[in-house]
């Protein structure tokens, strides 16, 4: 899974708090219940943080869990993320709404193409 806007901004204030705290990743897991590897991709933000995670990663590093969420509004990017979602789930939503047909079918095909050309693109 790609890195996503949100999971680098919570895992670089997951690396400033650990480093405050002056705890290493093995003690941080440690206190989680998790191995480092773990933590050294929350802090890439190679992975995401559930909210439960979250939660077990403020009590262990002494801090509120909002400080995780600090600063992620300013970012254009995460803004920019989020409504890319939303439009994608609601062209989805109105080609499922069309009576199944040529017309759906033709569509898809088009769709597929379409994402096809820009994976290709992207790998040049």
């Amino acid at each position: 899974m790609p890195k996503t806007p949100s999971s680098v901004h919570m895992g670089s204030v997951l690396r400033d708090l650990r480093r405050q705290a002056g705890l290493t990743m093995a003690q941080v897991g440690e206190k989680v219940g998790m191995p480092h590897q773990q933590i050294q991709r929350y802090e890439s933000g190679l992975n995401a943080m559930s909210a439960s995670t979250l939660y077990c990663l403020s009590q262990a590093l002494g801090c509120d869990v909002r400080r995780f969420y600090d600063g992620l509004e300013e970012n254009p990017e995460i803004e920019r993320t989020h409504n890319l979602h939303w439009t994608t789930l609601e062209m989805a939503e109105r080609l499922d709404a069309l009576p199944d047909g040529q017309l759906k079918d033709g569509l898809k095909l088009v769709l597929s193409a379409l994402s096809n050309g820009e994976s290709s693109t992207r790998q040049s």
